[in-house]
């Protein structure tokens, strides 16, 4: 079974920098390559005076040179475009994945999330609420819009005693099946 970790490393180890770089879109004509390095914009902070995103394009990793920015730290690339996206790194990674047509196992990734769904069922059952947090957790950062997964959270937060937390999971899980009923046929 594939931990979400190596999921992300597998996928952040395909991306191709240009490409990459490419899927922004923020002064594309703007963007440098010497050897192994690719610089341009940085999108996160909108820069425009600056090629202040570096891209280490055998590392796959990126670092932005503004202090200011979010990016300064740098990271790998799935966790540059969960900055930019304002996503989890998983979702990101998933994302790029489907947007760069990366060969990645979507079965293994889905079976991943239905183990830690059954973890989180367990867990809720034995109640050990941090185990089913934990699990409902990254099983959401996997596929935030499954209303199962939803549901699943807003009977572990009741049973945490967050009762506003489960009531907004409760109508996320509502809206989501109008928005469903709204699009059938």
């Amino acid at each position: 079974m594939f931990e979400l970790s190596s999921i992300i490393e597998e996928i952040n180890q395909q991306i191709d920098g240009i490409a990459f770089a490419r899927l922004f879109d923020y002064h594309p004509s703007k963007i440098q390559i010497s050897d192994n390095t690719l610089k341009f914009f940085c999108p996160v902070h909108n820069e425009r005076a600056f090629r202040s995103m570096v891209f280490d394009l055998e590392k796959h990793q990126f670092k932005c040179t503004m202090k200011r920015c979010p990016c300064f730290e740098g990271g790998m690339f799935v966790e540059l475009w969960a900055s930019f996206r304002k996503i989890e790194v998983i979702e990101a990674a998933l994302e790029l994945a489907e947007k760069l047509e990366l060969d990645v196992d979507v079965r293994s990734i889905r079976k991943l999330a239905e183990s830690l769904s059954d973890n989180a069922e367990q867990a809720l059952a034995q109640n050990d609420l941090p185990s089913a947090r934990g699990a409902i957790k990254q099983a959401l950062a996997i596929d935030s819009h499954d209303l199962q997964l939803r549901l699943l959270s807003a009977q572990i937060f009741e049973a945490e005693g967050r009762r506003e937390e489960a009531l907004e999971e409760r109508l996320m899980v509502y809206d989501g099946y109008l928005d469903r009923q709204e699009h059938e046929p």
